[in-house]
Parts: C-alpha cells; structure tokens; sequence
C-alpha cells in the first residue's frame, strides 16, 4: 500500500513503477491523463523511460519517453503548438518552454526545457489538487482519489518558473476560447436558416473532412504557393512535403 506524504519522490517514483503496468504502445489518453512522469533516470528497468498516471488506465509504464508520447498527442491537434509559441512571442517576445492545451486539456511541464524528456502534469485535472511546500521547492500533488488511498506525490520543482508555465498555459487557453466564440457568434444560429437547411439535403453526396486533415491542406496549400512564388514555377510535391514536414517539426511538436 502506498500512504507516502512524507516519502521522497524517487522512492516513491520506484514504488509507483513497480505497481504499473508496461505498454510498449502506451499513448496519451486526454482528458483523463493525470501525470506523465519521466522516469528514466529512477528506472527500476532499463526499458522503463516513463510512468504514465491516467484516471481510467491506472499506471502505466513505457519505454516511450515523455516526449514522445507528448508528440503523439501533440500530433493530433489541429494547432500543434503554434498557438503556444505564436503567443509567447507576442507576450514575450521569444519561444521558450511550450505548454500544451487545447480546449479542456491542458498539460504543463513541471521544468523549463521542454525539448527534453521532462515530467508533465495534466492541469485539466490538478489544478485543485497542488500545493507548495513552505519553502516552495516542491509541488504537493493530493492523488487520493486515482488510487483510493492516501497518496500525495510530492516533486521538486523551482515555484517560480512553473508558475510562468501554468500561467502562459492558461493565457493560450483564453486565446483558444476566444478565436472559438469569435466562430461560434457566426454559426450558432446556423441549423435554423434556410442555406443550412438547403445544404443539408445534399449531404450524403459531401466530403466533410476533420479539422486536422483540412488544418494539413491550408499549410500544404500555402507552402506551394510560396515556393511557387519564390522560383517562379512549379514545385515537385516531394519538396513540399519535405518542407511541411519540417515545418510541423519546427513549429507544432517538441524539437
């Protein structure tokens, strides 16, 4: 049984792993994802690089490291994280540490190099479930009702910088929210007109598409424009491809 508010967290990182579960295949689940803890250094296997800590799944652990199981999740985000970073720069005029949200999910690195392996906690469920210690050196994560006992994991973190991560965090969700109502004022009445009522008839003869697959078609589109213009002609699909995929490299993943 794990009651451990007073042990320290490469104990209790070491008992957690023995409890889990290991996937090979692990992935990210969203919303009820609790922690992605990088656990590589505190392995008590080699092929340990990560304990995943998920409301419905339970532990898990992967050799997957954080940073990949968080582009994989990443990837299948219309946005990546070009919101984050577009956002960053407008407020701080640079890129740093990239949080992850996008809607009701929000996972925020617990250090300030993210193009590393670190540990990410899912705010979309902690964010009334941490605390500080007196001294502000380690963050107070109260998990009694993951595992339906007394277990609070207790991780060493600089207050101040995850603070800034929590709170650029919270800003590109309120970004998010506002782009989403500026849409929603235009469509919320939409079911009820004459045009969407029209439309509506021929929809078994449309291709409606994901706004992921469309999101992948506007940044096609506008690469081979832009190559187009920049050697006045025609450009193979290859070098576009080439040039989108390290785009999505630069700009919406870990790197």
């Amino acid at each position: 049984m794990v009651n451990c508010p007073n042990w320290g967290f490469e104990q209790l990182l070491q008992k957690l792993q023995h409890e889990a579960c290991f996937d090979q295949d692990a992935r990210i689940a969203g919303k009820t994802t609790i922690m992605v803890i990088d656990c590589h250094k505190q392995a008590i296997n080699l092929r340990y690089k990560s304990l995943i800590i998920d409301l419905h799944q339970g532990l898990i652990v992967t050799s997957k490291t954080t940073k990949c199981l968080l582009n994989q999740w990443i990837a299948s985000s219309p946005f990546g994280l070009s919101i984050t970073r577009t956002y960053q720069r407008l407020s701080h005029g640079k890129v740093k540490s990239l949080p992850h949200v996008l809607g009701e999910i929000m996972f925020v690195p617990i250090g300030g190099a993210t193009q590393y392996s670190t540990t990410w906690l899912g705010m979309h469920y902690l964010i009334d479930k941490y605390s500080y210690s007196s001294d502000g050196c380690n963050l107070n994560l109260t998990l009694d009702e993951v595992f339906q006992r007394p277990v609070t994991i207790s991780i060493p973190v600089c207050k101040h910088v995850f603070e800034k991560q929590l709170k650029d965090a919270q800003s590109v969700l309120m970004e998010q929210f506002y782009a989403w109502q500026c849409l929603a004022d235009q469509f919320q009445n939409l079911p009820q007109t004459k045009i969407y009522q029209n439309s509506l008839k021929n929809i078994d003869q449309m291709k409606l598409f994901s706004p992921l697959r469309l999101a992948k078609e506007i940044r096609t589109g506008l690469i081979t424009i832009t190559l187009e213009s920049v050697y006045q002609g025609k450009v193979k699909l290859e070098e576009v491809e080439r040039i989108s995929r390290e785009i999505i490299r630069r700009q919406d993943l870990l790197d």
